[in-house]
């Protein structure tokens, strides 16, 4: 069918327009490129997010999915551990423009993301998850080149990206920010999207993930 593509990443747009060209249709258009996203802007999105997608049918039918985080802990007892202190890291976006995002274990919401994208392809897609996860699993593994706007986001958010060690060897793998036209590796999430293409999303939010 015929479509426009528009993401953040070059490999997000093809991986789109590819399924495009393969028969497939938008809503399955959009997922290959979301999912593709996860590899190439690992600091905006993955698979722990959330977020929104408006589905115009061909019967004239407007549908929102909302698979937005939720704030987690509802309906812990008062007996329930204390949460995790948040941690400040102030980003200065210029010298006029600064802001404070509050970082760690309490920061995250319950996410939305993978189980969005698989409702929306059951029902508006006409292909699964086990055709459009293999490509971003592989984007993941081999790494993506960064393009200058993805490197100048990687600096800018580097206090949150190295905060921890674990985040630091992913994101700063020589011990400084990586630059334009370098690459970014992220094996660990290659393997959970390939698992997700053979099991749907479904361990994530029950199983060992």
């Amino acid at each position: 069918m015929k479509g426009v593509v528009a993401a953040g990443h070059p490999l997000s747009t093809e991986a789109g327009a590819r399924i495009l060209r393969e028969g497939g249709n938008a809503v399955d258009a959009a997922v290959a490129a979301c999912l593709m996203s996860f590899a190439c802007e690992s600091p905006l999105t993955g698979p722990g997010a959330g977020g929104f997608m408006l589905v115009h049918t061909a019967g004239g039918e407007d549908v929102l999915l909302d698979f937005f985080v939720a704030a987690p802990g509802l309906g812990l007892g008062v007996d329930a551990p204390a949460p995790a202190a948040l941690v400040p890291i102030e980003i200065e976006f210029s010298a006029e423009a600064t802001q404070v995002f509050n970082v760690g274990a309490s920061s995250c919401g319950v996410p939305g993301t993978l189980l969005g994208l698989a409702e929306a392809l059951e029902r508006f897609g006409s292909v699964g998850l086990g055709e459009l996860c293999p490509s971003a699993a592989l984007a993941a593994r081999e790494g993506v080149a960064l393009r200058p706007t993805q490197a100048y986001l990687h600096q800018l958010l580097t206090p949150i990206l190295n905060s921890r060690a674990e985040g630091a060897a992913l994101y700063e793998p020589a011990g400084r920010p990586l630059g334009p036209g370098e690459v970014l590796r992220l094996p660990e999430l290659g393997d959970l999207l390939e698992r997700v293409g053979a099991e749907g999303p479904d361990f994530v939010y029950r199983g060992d993930v």
